[in-house]
């Protein structure tokens, strides 16, 4: 699939080699559009993974925010 995550070539379900061709330029214009990094505040991050951290492993992780 393309950045849009429109199909351009398909295998059928059969065992093949696909050969599709890309236009990167166009993937990266629209990726910056998304948006993604937009709202990051790497300013906070350090509290998050410093050694002061209240938070001590994925196991706690869980504890605090089961799903």
């Amino acid at each position: 699939s393309d950045h849009l995550g429109e199909i351009i070539a398909d295998a059928d379900g059969a065992e093949c080699i696909i050969r599709a061709t890309l236009d990167l330029d166009q993937a990266q214009l629209a990726r910056r559009s998304w948006g993604l990094f937009r709202d990051r505040r790497p300013d906070l991050y350090g509290p998050l993974i410093g050694a002061d951290s209240p938070f001590t492993g994925p196991e706690e992780l869980k504890s605090r925010f089961v799903l």
